[in-house]
């Protein structure tokens, strides 16, 4: 293969062979997502094959003539084209039978005029006209859709999510009512929208928006000022009352607790406000700008801490404390009944000791 200029692929026992010398003439397969592309002298004719539908054009893209699986249609783009497909029943890749919908599409002056009139599988259809900009209408059983002077003025009745909608224009002022939909929304001075468990909102789109999910028995709100700069979470169990929460200001800060009280606390925070929820991310490359990183553990009261690096890690719990320097070259250990330092990982002393409260700090692990 030269590409793009020559193809060739020897026959075996299981494919056919073919070759191609573009433009002049040839037969590709499986190539370009088709099963089949013949050509002569193109663009003046060429034919492909898709799962059963075959196209044939002539002077492409100018026109082409279109069969196969009760389909027809044929296109003189871009002034008119019609295509239509039958419903029809077809063997799915769980040997299953599934249906196929049939539809109709035109189109006039492409892309600024069309007509497609779909079957649904409820045995209903789906009509759908349009002049862009000046007309577009969709009548179905489940929603019509009115639109004038595209995209000044819509208006929307949608049955199946039982709400109206008003927008002029969308998307930047919108009126919704209706059991299913509620919105208002001026963009980008304010916003308020509830549907199902959700509510949004915004003021002064993006410096302020507002998400809360109402998914019992949890409870949760997300605040956010200029998108991620700043960042607030919390998640509320309403039956036990615990909490977790999230909190970030980017790039200083990140601090985070779960609905058991475990707690995290790192700075500097470059990419976890962006992408929350990549832990494997945070584990991977958050040590190369992590200055300081908390860690406390409800179930047995323990806290640990590393700086950039990991060249600084500590570690306390009711039963001992611990810090280390440069992966072990020096540490410190101190337990209810002995104090111990090592080098490279080798006790160099070791006595008996009373352990203190103090908290486990950077200035107070050379006590």
């Amino acid at each position: 293969t030269l590409f793009p200029i020559y193809f060739y692929r020897q026959k075996t026992s299981t494919t056919p062979g073919y070759w191609a010398l573009v433009p002049i003439y040839g037969t590709l397969r499986n190539r370009l997502f088709k099963d089949i592309i013949e050509f002569s002298l193109f663009p003046l004719y060429a034919r492909t094959v898709k799962k059963g539908l075959v196209t044939k054009n002539f002077l492409y893209p100018f026109f082409h003539l279109r069969t196969g699986k009760e389909t027809k249609g044929w296109g003189f783009w871009p002034l008119v084209g019609h295509e239509k497909r039958n419903s029809y029943q077809k063997l799915n890749s769980w040997n299953e039978m599934e249906d196929v919908q049939g539809y109709s599409k035109e189109f006039f002056i492409w892309p600024f005029g069309f007509r497609n009139i779909l079957d649904k599988s409820d045995g209903t259809k789906s009509k759908e006209y349009a002049i862009i900009p000046l007309f577009r209408s969709l009548r179905s059983k489940d929603r019509d859709s009115t639109t004038l002077g595209w995209p000044f003025f819509t208006y929307t009745h949608d049955r199946e999510q039982k709400y109206k909608e008003w927008a002029f224009p969308w998307p930047l002022v919108i009126f919704s009512r209706g059991a299913g939909k509620k919105l208002n929304r001026v963009w980008p001075f304010y916003s308020y929208g509830e549907k199902g468990a959700a509510r949004s909102g915004f003021l002064l789109w993006p410096f302020y928006l507002k998400r809360t999910i109402d998914s019992q028995p949890l409870y949760k709100t997300r605040d956010r000022i200029l998108f991620f700069l700043y960042s607030k979470t919390k998640v509320k169990n309403v039956e036990t009352g615990n909490q977790s929460r999230r909190e970030s200001l980017w790039p200083l800060f990140t601090s985070s607790s779960d609905l058991e009280g475990n707690s995290v606390f790192s700075t500097l925070s470059i990419l976890e406000p962006l992408l929350p929820a990549d832990d494997e991310l945070h584990r991977s490359w958050g040590p190369l700008w992590t200055l300081y990183k908390k860690r406390k553990n409800q179930k047995d009261n323990s806290v640990e801490w590393n700086s950039f690096l990991n060249i600084f890690q500590g570690y306390k719990n009711q039963e001992k404390r611990s810090w280390k320097f440069l992966y072990g070259l020096v540490s410190r250990e101190k337990t209810k009944s002995t104090k111990c330092w090592k080098l490279f990982g080798f006790p160099i002393t070791k006595k008996s000791t009373t352990i203190d409260s103090q908290p486990l700090e950077p200035h107070n692990l050379t006590q």
